[in-house]
């Protein structure tokens, strides 16, 4: 019996040294690459799982109030989902080169997608899968503070990721999905519930995109070989991400696709960095955060205002002066 069991060991030590070579050979296969032409000006860099996120990435982006704060889904499609915050080591340049110490979570987020970003008054916007579904986190907020069905307004399941238009867009300020089953693309109107949170009253189908849409952000503006306004978006399924050219409302043209890089295995998050217009990339089934340098231009992390659809008259007009006392223009954050 005693040598029956050694030989067991011995085969099953064999294996998992096998399957460890095969894993390893896979990773290999699925080097992460920049497509022609844009090679010429941008490079990828793995910065590998982050310390104490929880695997299956979700969406990315990063703490308003502080840059050097990264904000990631972990547990992604899964009811014990949540956001983490892990600080960033920078180096002279200012871009990001790993992390420092350890995650702690910043709030639960049940079912978290590849949609994370900040909207009006520094709510936290993310997306669930396979729930449809919306969830809003008040600044502050260590929990969900409202969640917001999509179905009812015809969104076909389930969404995958959310952005808001950056200010000097077409569209800027806009609130904008994609649906990860279908690839149909929507804009939402949004409204404030009094509380604090917001109210989705409304969504339009815009567009259909291939490649199962997640994560996506607007390039910046004057980016090499972005001359026009552009949206880079995460085909998960494609295992690669995507450049269109954007239409007058801030939505992608499919007819202008281009792969922008490839070799990943399921990218879903997406985020612009907001000290060196680096793309962060999150992937969900290899839990790992790439880096994407060469985007030069203006930065596109301005904060979002609030949508006068579906507020009364007379608080249209209190925002209005509110603005122009002010001097504010119309922004979006990242």
């Amino acid at each position: 019996m005693v040598e029956m069991n050694r030989s067991v060991c011995v085969r099953l030590k064999a294996l998992f040294i096998f399957a460890t070579i095969l894993c390893a050979h896979a990773a290999a296969s699925r080097a992460q690459t920049i497509a022609s032409p844009f090679s010429a000006h941008y490079a990828i860099t793995g910065l590998g799982s982050v310390p104490g996120v929880p695997g299956s990435y979700g969406g990315v982006t990063f703490l308003a109030t502080d840059p050097n704060t990264l904000l990631i889904g972990g547990n992604a499609n899964n009811s014990s989902g949540g956001v983490y915050a892990i600080a960033v080591v920078r180096n002279g340049s200012g871009h990001i080169t790993g992390f420092s110490g350890t995650a702690s979570l910043l709030a639960t987020a049940n079912d978290i997608d590849g949609g994370l970003a900040y909207g009006p008054s520094q709510v936290l916007f993310f997306t669930e899968y396979s729930d449809n579904v919306i969830g809003e986190i008040k600044s502050g907020s260590a929990v969900t503070n409202k969640s917001v069905l999509l179905t009812p307004l015809s969104v076909t399941p389930s969404v995958g990721a959310l952005e808001f238009v950056p200010s000097g867009f077409p569209g800027a300020g806009e609130f904008k999905i994609d649906v990860y089953s279908s690839g149909n693309w929507y804009t939402l109107a949004f409204a404030s519930d009094g509380s604090g949170t917001f109210d989705i009253t409304s969504a339009t189908l815009e567009t259909t995109l291939a490649g199962s849409p997640q994560g996506f952000v607007y390039a910046p503006m004057g980016a090499p070989d972005f001359a026009l306004p552009s949206i880079l978006v995460n085909a998960y399924s494609n295992d690669e991400i995507d450049a269109y050219q954007v239409d007058s409302n801030g939505d992608p043209v499919p007819s202008t696709a281009a792969v922008f890089a490839s070799g990943f295995s399921g990218p879903e998050g997406a985020a612009v960095d907001p000290v060196t217009n680096d793309l962060i990339i999150s992937d969900f089934s290899d839990s790992v955060v790439y880096v994407i340098s060469g985007f030069t231009g203006r930065p596109t992390n301005a904060a979002p205002t609030l949508s006068v659809s579906g507020l009364t008259m007379a608080a249209a007009v209190l925002l209005l002066v509110g603005i122009r006392r002010l001097r504010r223009s119309t922004v979006r954050s990242v």
